[in-house]
């Protein structure tokens, strides 16, 4: 008699996706052709928007942490060489921070927990660091300033990884690149703005606080 081979093809289930777990729905909604599920350009563009805000940080620290670093008493090789707190911690944070927020299962979703603390550090972060010379006095506030410039960085990139990842999550894959082109714009923009605020004063480093 003939044999007959079946073959079996293997399924792999899913957990039932929550409905707050924003990107998430838009697959799963999008996976089952429902209508509606393709999120409007312009609402992912105003989600992209805090982008702005980032870059205007990453303007303002990047060209004053060393001269910062020179007004509260570091040498000129030291404060220069502190620059690298970018690069680095960029590096480890930013795969870190989305495999994070990749595993997260809060009820809120995947990236806004995340979001949510990084923009808190961020904020406490930045307001110690450019404190330092009022909570220390002399050579005392450079020992604090450096290493909170390091962890500013890694607040930012806490903040940032997951924001991106949250509008690549809703956009459809027609709209990834353009979604891309946007972040780009709303970078650029941030640099002008986070330049034109620095010429408001002729040395900004010493009006941190205001």
């Amino acid at each position: 008699p003939a044999v007959t081979f079946v073959a079996q093809t293997n399924t792999i289930s899913r957990p039932p996706l929550l409905p707050s777990m924003g990107g998430e729905v838009a697959v799963a909604s999008k996976a089952k052709g429902a209508p509606g599920a393709v999120w409007p350009l312009w609402k992912l563009i105003l989600i992209a928007l805090p982008q702005l805000g980032v870059q205007v940080l990453w303007c303002f620290i990047g060209p004053n942490s060393a001269p910062y670093m020179l007004h509260l008493g570091m040498g000129h090789a030291l404060a220069t060489l502190n620059n690298v707190a970018g690069p680095i911690t960029g590096f480890f944070t930013g795969p870190i921070v989305g495999a994070t927020s990749d595993s997260c299962t809060s009820k809120y979703g995947r990236r806004r927990p995340v979001i949510l603390c990084g923009l808190i550090a961020t904020w406490v972060a930045g307001m110690l660091f450019s404190s330092a010379e009022h909570f220390f006095e002399g050579s005392t506030a450079v020992y604090f300033a450096a290493p909170m410039y390091w962890i500013m960085d890694v607040t930012i990139n806490i903040l940032q990884t997951p924001h991106r990842a949250l509008v690549a999550d809703l956009a459809s894959d027609e709209q990834q690149v353009p979604m891309q082109v946007v972040f780009v714009f709303f970078m650029a923009v941030g640099n002008f703005l986070g330049f034109s605020i620095m010429q408001i004063y002729d040395v900004p480093v010493e009006h941190m606080l205001e």
